[in-house]
């Protein structure tokens, strides 16, 4: 929603191909925008993984991925550099593919895009 808020368009907006569903492209989308790939942990606790992921982990129907990072892809939106750095550092540490890797809502509460976020002008 940070993303949203601050470029008007959503961080994810899967859409279906001729060889892929919208939830293909939606993990798709996960991967390039995190830079993180689904790790053996979070697949073995998946009860859909062998109707997107095969064995080593790879998506079935989609074999290229495109990376981009959350900085650039809010550069690419408008954003200016300096803010698009910081609230991609925000942003990262809340999607985080392993729940258990991601920062708690106390420690994002003190993160230090947040003090820069509620100025005024």
């Amino acid at each position: 929603m940070t993303f949203e808020l601050l470029t008007g368009c959503w961080l994810f907006n899967p859409q279906a191909g001729q060889t892929w569903s919208v939830e293909d492209d939606h993990l798709a989308k996960m991967a390039e925008l995190t830079g993180e790939n689904f790790s053996d942990k979070i697949l073995a606790k998946s009860w859909k993984r062998d109707e997107y992921f095969d064995e080593s982990g790879k998506l079935l129907r989609i074999d290229q991925l495109f990376p981009i990072s959350l900085k650039g892809a809010m550069i690419n939106y408008g954003l200016p550099e300096p803010e698009a750095t910081s609230a991609a550092a925000f942003i990262s540490v809340c999607l985080r593919l392993d729940p258990e890797e991601r920062s708690s809502a106390s420690d994002i509460l003190d993160h230090s895009w947040l003090e820069m976020a509620y100025m005024c002008c």
